[in-house]
C-alpha cells in the first residue's frame, strides 16, 4: 500500500513538470518576440461574385434541371396567358395487376400477382403505380386467378401472359 501511493505521488510530480515546462505561463522556453514592424496598410478590393438569370428570356438551359422544356416553352399568346393543360390518365389500379406465375401441385397452389403470393382465400393490399388495392384470391386455376377486388365490389381473373405476365419465351439466336 505504501509502495502504491509512492508511485502516485511520483506520477503526479512527473505530471505536473511536463505541464510546467511546456506551459508557456509558467516559464517555458520561448523565442524572444521581436517587436513588430509598422507596415503600410494597402487598402483590401472586395470582389464581389454577382449572378444573374434572365426568367424573361427563352434561350439556354436551366442549369439544375437541364431536361426542362420551361425555358424554351412556347409563350402564351391568344389564350390570353392561360395555357390549356390536357389532364394526363392514369390507369386504375385494377389494371396494373398483373400474374407472374402460378406454383404447386393442383392440391394446393400458390398464384404471385405482382410481388404478392396468394393462396385461395388470402387477402392482401397491393401496391401500384396508380395506387394502393384491395385483393382477395377466390380461386387459382392450371392458368389463370380469380380475384376480388375492394372488397368484392369487382372480379377479375388475371391469365399467364396477359399484360406481360407469365413467363415470356426465349429469344431464338440465329
Amino acid at each position: 500500500m505504501n509502495h502504491a501511493r509512492a508511485r502516485q505521488v511520483q506520477i503526479t510530480a512527473a505530471t505536473l513538470l511536463i505541464l510546467v515546462a511546456i506551459h508557456p505561463a509558467f516559464g517555458a522556453a520561448t523565442a524572444p518576440v521581436a517587436p513588430k514592424e509598422e507596415k503600410a496598410e494597402i487598402p483590401a478590393v472586395v470582389l464581389q461574385r454577382i449572378s444573374h438569370f434572365d426568367e424573361k428570356s427563352k434561350t439556354g438551359k436551366d442549369p439544375f434541371f437541364p431536361a426542362s422544356a420551361r425555358r424554351g416553352a412556347p409563350a402564351a399568346s391568344e389564350t390570353n396567358g392561360v395555357v390549356k393543360v390536357e389532364p394526363v390518365k392514369l390507369a386504375r389500379p385494377a389494371e396494373l395487376l398483373i400474374l407472374k406465375g402460378i406454383l404447386g401441385s393442383t392440391a394446393k397452389r400458390f398464384a404471385l400477382v405482382n410481388s404478392q403470393i396468394f393462396s385461395p382465400g388470402d387477402e392482401a393490399y397491393i401496391r401500384t403505380t396508380s395506387g394502393v388495392i384491395k385483393v382477395k384470391c377466390l380461386e387459382i386455376r392450371a392458368s389463370s386467378v380469380v380475384l376480388s377486388l375492394d372488397g368484392g365490389a369487382e372480379t377479375k381473373e388475371l391469365t399467364l401472359g396477359q399484360d406481360g405476365g407469365g413467363l415470356s419465351p426465349e429469344p431464338s439466336h440465329k
